[in-house]
């Protein structure tokens, strides 16, 4: 139960991410940053596209350590950064004749327009789970999505839908079944 519990909260607070590239998305010619999810032991999966039709060697940042990995052409690779430290940035040192070299940088930081005081998950009986948690502040959301797993492995999508706006200070019942 812990495991689901630390699981649910890990996905929630760092199952979405933004990109820092001046406004743009989390890429440009030459390279693609995605996330990929959490693990439990609370790294993010990041991962890294070469978009090149040629191999280049691509510089990241990250924890103030800085390390270059060659790329085969379209190649993509997966990363495990540690948290909370938020921000990746990657560089081409290569190109293919043309394609952008500039740093791509990627915030997995702000995931949620809600954030939590508390969040518990209690099983009643079977598949049948209670969630409660309590709203530390929101954007006036009406519902939300989380991704639950027992083992780890699998997970599955459940909307938590409310009959008013999601207000801060206030403690929230509901049952989901896993």
């Amino acid at each position: 139960m812990k495991k689901t519990l630390l699981l649910l909260i890990t996905v929630l607070l760092f199952g979405q991410a933004r990109s820092q590239n001046g406004g743009q998305n989390g890429e440009n010619e030459s390279v693609k940053i995605t996330a990929g999810g959490v693990t439990s032991d609370w790294k993010q999966i990041i991962v890294v596209t070469n978009k090149q039709n040629c191999s280049v060697d691509i510089r990241f940042e990250h924890n103030d350590r800085t390390a270059i990995k060659n790329f085969p052409a379209l190649h993509s690779d997966t990363f495990h950064v540690t948290l909370p430290n938020c921000s990746l940035r990657v560089k081409p040192l290569d190109n293919c004749g043309g394609a952008n070299m500039g740093w791509v940088e990627f915030n997995v930081c702000f995931a949620l327009p809600v954030k939590f005081e508390y969040f518990k998950v209690r099983k009643i009986s079977g598949t049948l789970h209670e969630v409660e948690f309590k709203i530390q502040s929101s954007s006036k959301e009406k519902y939300f999505n989380i991704q639950v797993s027992k083992d780890g492995i699998n997970y599955k999508n459940v909307t938590i839908i409310l009959a008013d706006q999601i207000q801060a200070g206030q403690i929230y019942k509901t049952k989901i079944n896993l």
